[in-house]
């Protein structure tokens, strides 16, 4: 068994100003991808929370590869877009990361993976 895909420890956010014609206004999600493996398709989730002098907030993303953006190999990479009634995400605090996808194994086939990363964010 190969090792598992990852997320770049440092995700893109976007300018909250700009209006996105897609909707993908969350951050950029994507890490790399064992040599000789292809990503399929992937779904990702971004969840960060924070208290901050009793100011209380949270941060939720998600998204999905389109049917024209894959398979990756080498590196994944998706647009996520910002759940509803989430708060911005915020440089500095760090957030938490899932993913799931469809992986073909150069070694041995197809599996469904589940992944878990720290992540943090890397301001507009």
């Amino acid at each position: 068994m190969g090792s598992k895909p990852a997320f770049h420890t440092l995700l893109q956010l976007k300018d909250p100003r700009v209006q996105h014609p897609d909707g993908k206004n969350g951050p950029s999600a994507g890490g790399p991808i064992e040599p000789g493996d292809t990503v399929l398709w992937v779904y990702a989730w971004i969840i960060q929370n924070g208290d901050e002098k009793g100011d209380t907030w949270a941060a939720a993303a998600d998204g999905e590869s389109e049917d024209d953006a894959g398979p990756f190999t080498g590196e994944w990479k998706i647009e996520t877009e910002m759940t509803d009634g989430s708060d911005p995400f915020r440089p500095g605090t760090p957030a938490v990361a899932t993913a799931m996808a469809l992986l073909d194994r150069q070694v041995s086939g197809k599996e469904i993976y589940w992944w878990t990363d720290a992540v943090n964010f890397e301001p507009p």
